[in-house]
């Protein structure tokens, strides 16, 4: 393979095909689900998505993909006004490329061969990307990038650390996960699973005791005139999340090409008055994980109960894992950790440094962001 590397703005999604060999060649574990796939980039990018169409952007060297970024728009809500924002992702660069490629040519920004964005297939794909969508009105960039990523977004390409945003993630293991860490307490097995029934029915029956009259959960999806009217009555003014209408939860949820998930239903006397998404799949290392993906719901409803009604639903189910994302401080940070969650690190969510995000950093309003505002999950 050649070691000059190209770049091509493809937002038509004319190469998606050798982009998605040559992530899931690279970056997708061999015993985990599909990451991604030609049908997965034409959902997320492509003119279904409600909030209009994306940017993907590649580096190709020797007829092959070696890099690749890509920005999914979002439709954002923040103090009641919506915007248009975006979310970057997928951005990965063969290692052998990162060690001895060149560009073709620098950027038409910036001459400097020795600068970041001529010697970096991210830095270049990153800055592109970046570029096309704020010239077509995208004012509020952000992502939630790992820790081998994120110096390079926050050091080099002018993002920020949306510190005021303090969303952590949560994980409940189970004995499955338990024992397959530490095999040598395997013998104690059956005191584990004794102790995870116990403690799931405890829970379940507690919570029961104190959910709302004439409130149910169920599986099973709404129809999108429910979703529009509960979205109509939950959505804050004062927040900024992302706009969670009946388009969205049908696009997110319902029409995703590659991901399965499962919508419960929360209702008070037959009106809807909540709803949540979660996932079944495997992860690295094979592992079985139940992700509860979003959730919107009205004051009234009660999410430790609703969390507890969901981990006995699944109980039976073979997973090695439950796991979310939750706002800290927040009362479903405290449900989540009532319900035997563990608080595992801070999710880094980072801004593209523009007025409208600097604005958004010194505002005092509630940031609403679970694993479904990210296409991670």
């Amino acid at each position: 393979m050649s070691d000059v590397w190209h770049v091509i703005s493809d937002d038509k999604l004319g190469q998606v095909d050798r982009a998605v060999e040559f992530l899931m060649g690279e970056f997708c574990p061999p015993d985990a689900d599909p990451i991604w796939s030609t049908e997965y980039f034409r959902w997320k990018l492509g003119a279904a998505n409600p909030a209009g169409t994306g940017y993907l952007t590649l580096a190709v060297a020797g007829g092959k993909v070696v890099g690749t970024v890509s920005l999914t728009r979002k439709r954002l809500l923040i103090g009641g006004k919506e915007y248009h924002g975006g979310e970057v992702g997928d951005s990965y660069s063969s290692a052998n490329m990162r060690r001895g490629g060149q560009p073709a040519e620098l950027s038409s920004g910036d001459n400097d061969k020795n600068s970041y964005i001529n010697k970096s297939i991210f830095g270049r794909l990153a800055s592109m990307t970046r570029y096309r969508a704020e010239a077509d009105g995208v004012r509020l960039i952000y992502g939630t990038p790992n820790r081998n990523a994120y110096p390079g977004w926050t050091k080099r390409l002018n993002y920020f650390d949306f510190e005021r945003c303090r969303v952590a993630d949560f994980l409940r293991p189970t004995p499955r996960l338990v024992i397959a860490i530490h095999p040598k307490i395997s013998a104690l097995g059956g005191v584990l699973r004794s102790f995870e029934a116990v403690s799931t029915g405890l829970l379940k029956w507690a919570y029961g005791r104190t959910a709302r009259r004439g409130q149910t959960i169920e599986r099973g999806v709404p129809i999108v005139a429910e979703i529009d009217e509960l979205w109509g009555r939950t959505r804050s003014t004062g927040n900024f999340s992302l706009v969670r209408d009946g388009a969205y939860w049908t696009h997110r949820y319902m029409e995703h090409p590659l991901a399965k998930y499962e919508l419960f239903s929360i209702r008070d006397s037959g009106r809807l008055c909540g709803v949540v998404a979660t996932r079944k799949f495997t992860a690295g290392k094979g592992r079985l994980q139940l992700a509860v993906v979003e959730w919107m719901n009205e004051e009234n409803v009660s999410f430790g109960w609703v969390l507890a009604e969901i981990v006995s639903h699944y109980k039976d189910s073979s997973i090695d894992f439950y796991h979310l994302y939750a706002s800290e401080g927040s009362k479903e940070a405290g449900a989540v950790t009532r319900n035997l969650f563990l608080r595992r690190r801070r999710v880094p969510v980072v801004l593209a440094d523009t007025p409208e995000a600097r604005r958004l950093e010194l505002d005092s309003c509630k940031v609403e962001m679970c694993l479904g505002s990210t296409d991670a999950v």
